[in-house]
């Protein structure tokens, strides 16, 4: 997609309308390199005008990465950017797996200061948040993420992310276009796959011998529920794996009161 109102020197960079109020779009404004467009994504949080293409950039803060993963929201985020040949993850933030507390733990903290004058001064406000995740399911999408062949980018503020996009702009010759692409829809079996891949430890090619041997997600999910060692079908997947499975598929949710 060609923007002709913003042609010119500069590179663009689009930002999801979502984004608007965030951090990290308040300092692009700033930057006088580049030009922030607001647009309505399907796909992505930022796309970034390159010499070598679009790259289309998901940007999660730690807790909202690990909050993600439990709703399943990450799950279809990641799918929808195969659409995009250069596909990255910025992860804002630090997350702390905790083996013993069987979760995990988001660290987040205030970045620099939009006034030049209070950037000096300003206090580094730090705060972590815990989640009942265990480090083998964070494990398990890491996995998923080097399989899909994402690339993984972390920093540590709104600001520095925003510097990171700036500087992806940037370097090298401005781009002569910017694509915007929108979802394309599953079909049935995919839908099955993407699925049962989302399970920890079920990679694209087990969650395929799966729906291969039972024939639909819901039968394999029983599978696990009623798993025994010596009968179980499907090769490589382990009581360990399937211990993780059963908690997911079995653990109910906390209602807030």
């Amino acid at each position: 997609m060609i923007l002709d109102e913003y042609l010119g020197e500069k590179p663009i960079i689009i930002y999801d309308t979502r984004e608007k109020k965030s951090f990290v779009v308040r300092h692009l404004k700033n930057f006088e390199e580049i030009v922030a467009v607001e647009r309505t994504l399907e796909i992505a949080d930022y796309l970034v005008q390159t010499e070598k293409g679009t790259i289309a950039v998901e940007r999660k803060r730690a807790s909202d990465f690990l909050s993600s993963i439990v709703d399943g929201r990450l799950t279809n985020q990641l799918e929808n950017l195969q659409e995009y040949e250069d596909r990255r993850l910025i992860l804002e933030g630090c997350i702390f797996p905790n083996l013993r507390e069987k979760a995990c733990y988001s660290l987040s903290r205030l970045g620099k200061s939009l006034r030049k004058s209070q950037a000096k001064a300003q206090l580094r406000v730090v705060w972590a948040t815990k989640y009942n995740l265990h480090p083998h399911v964070l494990a398990s999408v890491f996995e998923k993420l080097q399989e899909a062949r994402i690339t993984i980018i972390p920093t540590g503020s709104a600001y520095d992310t925003a510097e990171l996009l700036r500087y992806w702009a940037t370097s090298g010759k401005k781009g002569e276009y910017i694509a915007i692409r929108k979802k394309q829809k599953l079909s049935k079996i995919n839908e099955q796959l993407f699925l049962l891949a989302g399970l920890p430890g079920i990679n694209t090619k087990r969650a395929e011998a799966l729906l291969n041997h039972f024939g639909s997600p819901i039968k394999a999910f029983e599978a696990f529920l009623t798993y025994n060692p010596k009968k179980f079908p499907v090769k490589g997947i382990g009581e360990k794996t399937v211990k993780e499975i059963r908690k997911i598929l079995s653990k109910e949710v906390e209602k807030e009161e």
